[in-house]
């Protein structure tokens, strides 16, 4: 039954979205009934929203959000992080402590 799929596929964003804004708003001490509400209705539109914006681009979006390519995105972004800068150049003569001569 294809006509029950799209009602499924609903009510799964809603659920997801309404657990994600009531865990969001009780986290952040605004727990309302009207912005939970709000939330969830704005979680579900971004879905809506990246689906067509994913179609639109012919699946780039998905194919650049996989998770090896995260994995790998974060690798590269941690490896630039970590580069060690070169040792800057010292003086020609050593440094001598007070008193030595």
């Amino acid at each position: 039954m294809p006509t029950m799929n799209i009602p499924f596929k609903f009510s799964i964003r809603l659920l997801a979205a309404v657990l994600i804004a009531k865990f969001v708003l009780g986290f952040l001490g605004a727990d309302t009934l009207p912005g939970l509400l709000w939330g969830s209705l704005g979680l579900v539109l971004l879905t809506y929203l990246f689906d067509l914006l994913d179609w639109y681009s012919e699946g780039a979006l998905r194919r650049a959000l996989k998770p090896s390519a995260l994995s790998w995105l974060a690798a590269r972004l941690l490896v630039r992080m970590n580069v060690v800068e070169p040792p800057k150049e010292s003086s020609a003569e050593p440094k001598t402590k007070e008193g030595e001569g």
